[in-house]
């Protein structure tokens, strides 16, 4: 009978929240977006990149470590608009069954010139714009991933967004002031 109270507490703490909370496993395609990910996410996401700083991600070759690393992946953010050309090969060779997210999806897209041909340009973040989506897109997928953790990822995700549109209005106000013969 002085067991039932202790089963009890413990049973209690174990169902607790504190006892429940998941760290999302997160795989980003490149640096930039990996930080994106940090920012929504926080201590509640563990991310690892792929083509690190310095590298490209246009001439990318994924390895066996980068295989393991998306098998063990909870969600995989992405860039889209082609720029991961080596993407679905790693998916296919790692096994990964979740979700990957495509973070440029609900953007405005420029056409650019390569080669003499018309062309998306895949480096959407580069727009604040743009910028504010992806962290909107990372931010649905971490609480899709983890639903407890919503109103977490909610509260980083809008702190973020409202960063970056700061910092976009600054920038605004400041190439306002430059002449326009400059």
């Amino acid at each position: 009978m002085k067991r039932l109270p202790i089963l009890l507490a413990v049973a209690v703490l174990l169902s607790s929240p504190l006892a429940m909370a998941k760290t999302v496993n997160a795989v980003a395609s490149f640096s930039i977006l990996s930080d994106i990910v940090k920012q929504v996410g926080g201590e509640h996401v563990k991310v690892s990149t792929l083509v690190r700083p310095g590298g490209d991600l246009h001439s990318f070759e994924p390895s066996p470590q980068d295989s393991k690393l998306l098998s063990q992946a909870d969600v995989v953010f992405v860039s889209g608009l082609g720029l991961e050309g080596w993407l679905d090969r790693l998916v296919s060779a790692s096994g990964y069954q979740g979700r990957v997210i495509i973070a440029s999806q609900g953007t405005d897209t420029r056409q650019m010139e390569e080669n003499g041909k018309k062309m998306t340009d895949p480096h959407a973040w580069n727009s604040m714009k743009n910028g504010v989506q992806y962290a909107t897109n990372v931010m649905n997928a971490l609480i899709a991933a983890d639903p407890q953790d919503a109103n977490y990822f909610r509260q980083r995700g809008t702190e973020y967004i409202q960063q970056l549109q700061k910092l976009d209005l600054w920038a605004k106000t400041q190439f306002a002031a430059v002449p326009p013969e400059k």
